[in-house]
C-alpha cells in the first residue's frame, strides 16, 4: 500500500497513494455509468469522468454512500500498516471523508482530484478505490483495497485502467508514486505496472514523506 489521501482539511496537501495488493470494482453497469456520464457532462472535467470497466472490474465515481459497503474491507488494521493517516472507524467518517474527496479541492482550479471505487464484475461487491490527483499535467496516483482480495492482481488491472484512461484524456503526461520502502507489495506493484524508482529530482509531491521511495510512469 502507499500513502493514504486524508482530504478533510483542502488547505493541506492531500495524501495521495494507497497501495494494495487488492482493488476491484463492479457495478450493475447501466445506472451508474449512466449517471457518471450525466456528471462528466456537466462537470466538464475528468474529476467525474467515466472510467470505463476492465476485465474484471467496474468503476463508479466515488461518493459518501459507498461507505456502507466499503467500510468492512477497508477497517481491516492491515490494510493501513504502511499509511501515516489515520484509519476511518465508523461507516459515518468514511461516508465523511469520501464526501469531502468528492467535492474537489476547493479554490484550486489547476487541480483535480480523481476518485473511483471499485467493483467486482463476478458478485457486485465493492473491494476498494482507486484515485489521481492532477496537477500541472502530472497525476500522483493511489489506491486502497481490503485484505481479501489481495494478491490476485486485481490492483494490477485498475490502475492499468486509470493509467489508460488518464492517457487518453490529453490531460497527463506522467504518473507518480511514492511508498514507504517497507511496503513490498507496492513496490512490487509499480515495478509490474512499469514505474521507475527514481534517486533524485522529483517535482514537489504532495504525498511524500521524508524516507519514502518514488516512483515515476512517463
Amino acid at each position: 500500500m502507499l500513502r493514504l489521501n486524508d482530504r478533510k482539511n483542502a488547505d493541506t496537501p492531500q495524501r495521495v497513494l494507497w497501495y494494495y495488493e487488492a482493488i476491484v470494482l463492479s457495478d450493475p453497469r447501466g445506472r451508474e455509468v449512466g449517471l457518471a456520464a450525466r456528471q462528466a457532462d456537466e462537470v466538464g472535467d475528468m474529476s467525474s469522468s467515466v472510467l470505463e470497466g476492465s476485465l474484471r472490474l467496474l468503476f463508479e465515481p466515488l461518493q459518501a454512500r459507498h461507505a456502507a459497503e466499503l467500510f468492512d474491507p477497508l477497517s481491516d488494521p492491515r490494510v493501513w500498516e504502511h499509511i501515516t493517516d489515520n484509519p476511518v472507524t465508523t461507516v459515518a467518517a468514511l461516508a465523511e471523508r469520501f464526501d469531502q474527496m468528492a467535492s474537489g479541492p476547493p479554490d484550486r482550479a489547476d487541480e483535480q482530484w480523481i476518485n473511483y471505487a471499485v467493483r467486482l464484475r463476478t458478485n457486485n461487491a465493492l473491494i476498494g478505490t482507486i484515485q489521481a490527483t492532477i496537477i500541472d499535467r502530472r497525476a500522483e496516483v493511489a489506491f486502497l483495497f481490503g485484505l481479501q482480495y489481495w494478491g490476485q492482481g486485481y490492483a494490477t488491472e485498475a490502475m492499468s485502467a486509470l493509467h489508460s484512461n488518464l492517457r487518453q484524456s490529453g490531460s497527463v503526461d506522467d504518473f507518480w508514486a511514492t511508498t514507504d520502502p517497507r511496503n513490498m507489495r507496492s513496490i512490487q506493484l509499480l515495478n509490474r505496472l512499469g514505474y521507475a524508482k527514481m534517486s533524485a529530482s522529483w517535482p514537489n509531491l504532495s504525498s511524500y514523506e521524508p524516507g519514502d521511495l518514488v516512483f515515476v510512469l512517463r
